[in-house]
């Protein structure tokens, strides 16, 4: 058999098949090309020539289009002829032909396994590297390993015998990057987990911390209910008129309700002042009055006195006689006057003092001053001023 043989098939095309042939086409062409007319100046006549004339080239046309549509038929008919014989021949050598080519394939793969085979320890060992296998041991593939069936490390060894170079380097990058992902997304868990810790640590010490101050205020609370008595007491022993609820004053520590007492001591102190002061101004207004009409008095003998000097130097015949010892009475009162005067203003000077340094005690006190050196006194241009010490704070 001569595969190079060719076979010359005798099928040509022949015009002579249509008709009207291309000559007669031309001359009818020819024919009715000298027709013209002006569609806007047109008569009856003329349309119907070029409607005529139209008619004979579409009857032209369509038997044309005919008999090229019966040769066609005719062709493919030839060539489906020739295409089910070509199949019916090829048919008869074609299973020997793939069976032989079988051999050879198994031939050729035979020897890709036994390539594939020498160099799979190497791959293996990029995959136990990077992680995504432990040597024999199944550990669960990732994902991109279980998208291709391999889920234990002998189907990986098939996996990879299957594929050639390009499909190992495709599939160890996708496993890597796939074991990538997964570890990225571990480590985003983790610190979630360790945000959730630190979180649920911090509301557990927020939490502990209420509590603590709950049982802080609530024993607080219970001491200050029992010190209420003594505190009730000790407010109705200063005798001040206010008014006040067991309540309130159980919402006091001891420093606000000492602050509070002390507040209440200094009202006492500011009233019985102000008392002492109505009394003091009374008894001065009194005294004054009794100086005044004494001084008055003694002014009537200052002035005899004047009288009696002023009759000693002068020799009116007519003038008074006052004997000796009236003159020295009268000297003398008057002297007596004079301490008196100086008495009664260094009184007034003392009483004042005094008065100060009281208002000055109840200035002290009423701002719960105290000799322990936590309090610090200035003096300037007459004004004075009171420190405390709040706190002290160690760096």
């Amino acid at each position: 058999m001569d595969n190079n043989k060719s076979v010359k098939i005798e099928l040509e095309f022949s015009p002579a098949v249509f008709d009207p042939n291309m000559e007669q086409l031309q001359a009818i062409v020819k024919e009715v090309s000298v027709i013209s007319a002006d569609p806007h100046q047109i008569d009856s006549d003329q349309l119907a020539v070029v409607s005529t004339t139209r008619k004979k080239l579409m009857r032209a046309r369509t038997a044309i289009t005919k008999r090229g549509k019966e040769a066609r038929e005719e062709a493919q008919r030839y060539v489906k002829q020739v295409i089910a014989y070509e199949k019916e021949l090829v048919g008869i050598i074609e299973p020997e032909e793939k069976r032989l080519k079988g051999i050879e394939q198994e031939v050729k793969d035979i020897k890709i396994q036994e390539d594939r085979m020498k160099t799979l320890p190497e791959y293996k060992q990029r995959f136990i590297d990077a992680g995504i296998v432990v040597d024999d041991i199944n550990t669960g593939m990732i994902a991109s390993a279980r998208n291709h069936g391999v889920n234990t490390a002998e189907e990986l060894d098939d996996f990879l015998l299957s594929l050639d170079t390009t499909g190992r380097e495709t599939f160890y990058n996708e496993c890597l990057r796939d074991k990538l992902e997964q570890e990225r997304l571990e480590i985003e868990r983790q610190k979630e987990r360790e945000e959730e810790e630190r979180r649920a640590a911090q509301e557990a010490e927020r939490l502990a911390k209420e509590q603590a101050e709950k049982e802080k205020e609530e024993k607080e609370l219970a001491e200050r209910i029992a010190k209420l008595p003594e505190r009730k007491r000790r407010i109705d022993d200063l005798g001040v008129e206010v008014i006040i609820t067991d309540e309130f004053i159980n919402t006091l520590d001891d420093v606000a309700f000492e602050t509070y007492y002390n507040e209440l001591v200094a009202r006492k102190n500011e009233e019985k002042a102000r008392a002492l002061e109505d009394e003091r101004l009374a008894q001065e207004a009194e005294e004054m009055d009794l100086i005044l009409t004494r001084v008055g008095e003694e002014l009537k003998l200052i002035k005899t006195l004047e009288e009696l000097e002023e009759y000693k130097n002068t020799d009116t015949p007519n003038r008074k006689t006052y004997p000796e010892e009236e003159s020295i009475l009268i000297k003398h009162r008057a002297l007596e006057i004079t301490e008196e005067l100086k008495e009664a203003e260094a009184k007034e000077a003392s009483q004042k003092a005094r008065e100060a340094d009281e208002k000055y005690q109840a200035f002290l006190q009423q701002h719960g001053y105290k000799n322990d050196g936590t309090f610090r006194i200035e003096e300037l241009e007459g004004v004075t001023f009171l420190y405390k010490l709040l706190g002290t704070f160690n760096k």
